[in-house]
């Protein structure tokens, strides 16, 4: 079963990859980088054989895959970042989340937070900081910062 839905997914990447060159190579990693599945483990290795054969070249599909990488990152924060929990109760069971997972998982850092020392190492940095942002709303006793730097 497993394999046959591989194949397909596969015979879907490489002609992709075959009709658009590197912009083939962008959309399929923006796809996958967006949270939605499609295996990157597939689509690098079918660039990196065409890169073998001298179809392609390295750089240009490093170039395409990182940029593909962080456009659907930014999609994926876009998403979350205007629709949050809202767009998740009202949509999540189609991804199998729903309104009893949100919750458990609040109430479950709720519980183990509150009251508590916590020490976030790693600070000051972009997730760092939005972590310490977010453990400061479930109310420790202490929130200790480490930072290398």
């Amino acid at each position: 079963m497993t394999e046959k839905i591989l194949a397909v997914i596969f015979v879907f990447i490489k002609s992709v990859i075959e009709v658009s060159g590197y912009a083939g190579i962008t959309l399929l990693m923006a796809i996958e980088s967006a949270c939605i599945p499609l295996p990157s483990e597939l689509i690098m290795p079918f660039a990196g054989y065409l890169v073998y054969e001298g179809t392609m070249k390295l750089f240009w599909v490093a170039t395409a895959g990182a940029i593909g990488c962080n456009l659907g990152s930014l999609v994926a924060y876009e998403i979350g970042y205007y629709g949050g929990r809202p767009l998740v109760e009202k949509y999540g069971r189609w991804i199998l989340l729903g309104r009893r997972e949100l919750h458990v998982v609040s109430e479950k850092a709720a519980a183990l937070i509150s009251g508590r020392r916590v020490l976030v190492t790693g600070a000051g940095g972009s997730i760092g900081s939005e972590l310490c942002r977010q453990i400061q709303g479930f109310g420790p006793e202490v929130l200790y910062l480490l930072d290398h730097d």
